[in-house]
């Protein structure tokens, strides 16, 4: 279609056709006054007569002019409308194809020529079905067919391929037509929709990622509407419903739990759904492999209103963690058998007051059970000597770790003996107080020997608590049973190589014992687990070293355990956790335990893999001497395996 030729009368204009109406009024005025002076001659036409006749002619000319301006004026305003049509036409945020007969483009508009990706007159006489993308070919012939039979034709979405090769998407509707000449053909209407088809591609790629997480996740997953009918469910709990998990949606949860526990949760969404709180709580129940106990969250889904429109629950399969819990407590029990067994007087005071006192205590002071709780220690130790108790207490309260002290007291039926008193601050409910062990000491003086088996089995029975607690760490990963003793031994021989003095070196040994205490906090499954940890996994296992230190701090140790359990994942280089440290800023003793955890844990056998070997762990050290480890510390445990001949000890199982 082509636009009309532009007139050159005044398009628009009203000045012409006014003065040609007042000339064609003023001629017939004249003319009719010329009538009515003479009347028509029967002969050949008179002077008046021949003016008349010159006179319509005038007048004729004039209404000739008058309409060949107005049809001026129509065709500009025609011209006008046209060039408006085509600007609307090539604006149009859509595109416009027009089709022949056999399906070839004869016209085409800006935007279909954008959309199909080339140029509008190379779009001419090209065949539509060109730019087709194979796959959807037959959706467009449906379309086509529709149309030339005048039905109501679908609207159909699909691919072009434009010029540039690049795959475009556009909803397509359009109409037959016939023009005045018969000819017929196709009008078609393309909108661009890949924008929204790559947001719903975004959207299902979110989404599947979403539910690759969700099935990743640990726990039991799921969601369900008002009507208790599952909306999502993950992998995990599809498995232990023994149904893949588009088997389970749409249904209730009671085609897979027993009514009692179906009951309990549909109460419990009951509840969510009325207060929009959500609630935590545990539960056992019986699965093919035994009982599981699972601590379960359950929270509302709310709309955009903020109505609650479902309930997303998440359970963790806590087993493990209440067994542990179990033997811990039975380990708890055996020793607080232990401390009632000990012939040595164990003691707890708070505020001057006894808050507990064990049997042998009793007996060495002749009370019986429970008598003396409530008591102060004024009632007990001599007068004479309560500077002593005053001044010992007040150490401990300065920062002193422990302190020991000789006093007389006084026993029940007045008899007094001599005690020494081995006591350590620690906190209790919030407020300080202090543990203490008494013995009876009345021969002290004359058996010395005594005293030192005494001093022994005081430190005894501490490195026996330390032993305790890394027993109960190292039970909850069997596989690597051993490992914190076997550092421990190995940083103490790093030490005595650096030259450190026994307490110095007594403090490493310790250490090495506890490093790894943060591991209780991390479920077990996770810690025996063979294969490559997962992101999520290794992040729980990083929090160790924060665990233990936390697990540390509040106890007074001479040695500062807490902060070396804290930085012995910290590298020279700052490449370590969980802070980063750099160089100096990381404690010496610190810096002994990396290279002692890195030597034993890769020269044993890990749930992931097997044993590397200690060369391989000695390779490791030696070439992380200044960059990653301390080259002084480095170097000492080097020489020690390649010049001493130390070898780590393996304990039969």
């Amino acid at each position: 279609m082509s636009e009309p030729k532009k007139s050159s009368a005044t398009p628009e204009g009203t000045g012409a056709p006014l003065a040609a109406a007042a000339m064609r009024n003023a001629a017939e005025a004249a003319l009719r006054e010329r009538k009515a002076q003479s009347a028509p001659s029967l002969n050949a036409p008179s002077a008046e007569a021949s003016q008349e006749m010159l006179h319509e002619l005038q007048v004729h000319q004039i209404e000739l002019e008058m309409q060949n301006e107005e049809l001026q004026r129509k065709q500009l305003a025609l011209d006008a409308a046209n060039r408006r049509y085509f600007e609307l036409y090539d604006l149009a945020p859509v595109g416009y194809c027009t089709l022949n007969e056999v399906g070839l483009i004869v016209q085409a508009n800006l935007s279909a020529s954008t959309m199909l990706g080339i140029e509008r007159g190379a779009l001419v006489k090209q065949p539509f079905s060109r730019f087709i993308f194979s796959d959807d070919m037959d959706s467009y012939y449906r379309l086509n067919k529709a149309l030339q039979k005048g039905q109501i034709a679908p609207v159909v979405e699909l691919r072009v391929l434009r010029k540039d090769a690049a795959p475009g998407w556009v909803q397509l509707m359009g109409n037959a037509y016939q023009d005045a000449d018969g000819a017929a053909g196709l009008r078609l209407v393309l909108s661009d929709i890949g924008e929204r088809k790559r947001q719903e591609q975004l959207r299902a790629e979110t989404e599947n990622k979403l539910q690759e997480i969700l099935n990743q996740a640990p726990a039991l997953v799921y969601a369900l509407d008002l009507a208790g009918r599952f909306t999502l469910v993950n992998q995990r709990l599809a498995s232990l419903f023994g149904q893949p998990a588009n088997a389970i949606l749409g249904r209730t949860r009671e085609a897979f739990l027993p009514k009692e526990v179906a009951d309990l949760h549909r109460a419990n969404d009951l509840q969510i759904e009325k207060t929009g709180e959500a609630i935590t709580f545990e539960e056992a129940n019986d699965e093919p492999n035994g009982q599981r106990t699972y601590l379960s969250s359950k929270f509302p889904l709310r709309d955009l209103q903020g109505a609650v429109v479902a309930v997303c629950g998440i359970s963790t399969d806590i087993t493990e963690h209440v067994q542990a819990q179990k033997k811990l407590l039975e380990s708890e029990t055996r020793f607080r058998g232990l401390v009632e067994q000990s012939l040595t007087g164990i003691y707890v005071s708070q505020d001057n007051v006894y808050q507990y006192v064990n049997p042998r205590m009793e007996q060495m002071l002749g009370y019986g059970s429970g008598a003396m709780l409530g008591m102060q220690v004024e009632d007990i130790v001599v007068e004479e000597d309560l500077p002593i108790v005053i001044a010992a207490r007040e150490k401990l309260r300065a920062g002193a770790l422990s302190c020991s002290y000789e006093v007389h007291a006084r026993r029940k039926d007045g008899t007094v003996i001599e005690i020494g008193v081995q006591g350590s601050y620690f906190e209790l409910k919030g407020k300080p107080a202090t543990v203490g062990m008494a013995q009876d000491i009345t021969e002290k003086r004359h058996a010395e020997e005594e005293v030192k088996r005494y001093n022994k089995e005081l430190k005894s029975a501490f490195m026996g608590t330390v032993e305790v607690a890394t027993t109960l760490c190292e039970l909850r990963d069997p596989y690597t049973a051993g490992h914190q003793l076997r550092v421990g031994m190995l940083a103490q021989a790093i030490g005595a190589e650096l030259g450190f003095d026994a307490q110095h070196i007594e403090g490493l040994r310790v250490a090495g014992y506890l490093h790894d205490i943060g591991k209780m906090t991390v479920p077990a499954e996770i810690l025996s687990r063979p294969g490559k940890l997962r992101p999520f996994e290794y992040a729980l296992i990083q929090g160790h070293p924060q665990a233990g230190y936390e697990v540390l701090k509040k106890v007074k140790f001479p040695w500062p355990l807490a902060e070396i359990t804290l930085q012995h994942h910290e590298r020279m280089d700052g490449s370590g956790y969980p802070q980063g440290l750099k160089g100096e800023a990381i404690l010496l003793d610190a810096r002994i335990m990396a290279v002692a955890d890195v030597v034993e844990s890769m020269a044993s056998h890990r749930p992931y893999r097997s044993a590397l070997g200690i060369d391989a762990a000695l390779a490791e050290i030696e070439g992380g001497s200044g960059s990653k480890y301390d080259a002084a510390v480095a170097q000492a445990c080097l020489r020690l395996f390649r010049e001493k001949g130390y070898a780590l000890v393996v304990w039969s199982e």
